[in-house]
């Protein structure tokens, strides 16, 4: 726990390593697992040459925190929670998928049931995305009914704020 925290507070900066981002968010799921126990499982899969490029605090434990509570907190079985990293000719790949619930991305979500997908978070997120790298960036959204989640975070290679 206290090193969550230390991650999420270090230094009072906005900013942060690939490397600091996935290590908080571990941290993060390790609570989680001892809430979930055998519920929850997660894998983390980086790119080792993406390690050291800075990118904004905090946008993938919202992610996760969303995957945990609206995907696998009611599934039956087994919730599986896969991070991964990838360099893109654009810039950085984030992703956050999970095996949970899903949902049917067409259908058109009430006021109150957006809050109820993280609504919040999810636009939290990819509003500070777009501030640091402009409107062509920013998160996208795959879900499937029954077969889960995948969110992924598209972010540049340098920062304009």
């Amino acid at each position: 726990m206290a090193s969550f925290f230390r991650l999420s507070l270090r230094g009072g900066s906005e900013l942060t390593t690939v490397r600091d981002e996935l290590e908080h968010v571990r941290q993060y799921l390790l609570i989680q697992k001892e809430r979930y126990q055998e519920k929850l499982s997660f894998e983390i899969q980086a790119d080792e040459r993406l390690q050291e490029l800075s990118i904004p605090k905090i946008i993938l434990q919202p992610l996760v925190e969303n995957a945990i509570h609206h995907g696998i907190r009611s599934l039956r079985g087994k919730g599986l929670i896969r991070i991964k990293t990838e360099k893109t000719e654009e810039g950085i790949l984030l992703s956050v998928e999970d095996n949970g619930l899903g949902f049917d991305t067409k259908v058109p979500l009430k006021r109150d049931e957006s809050a109820r997908l993280g609504g919040v978070g999810l636009q939290n997120v990819d509003e500070r995305i777009k501030l640091y790298y402009g409107d062509d960036y920013g998160l996208d959204l795959e879900s499937t009914p029954g077969k889960g989640t995948k969110v992924k975070l598209r972010l540049g290679y340098s920062l304009t704020k």
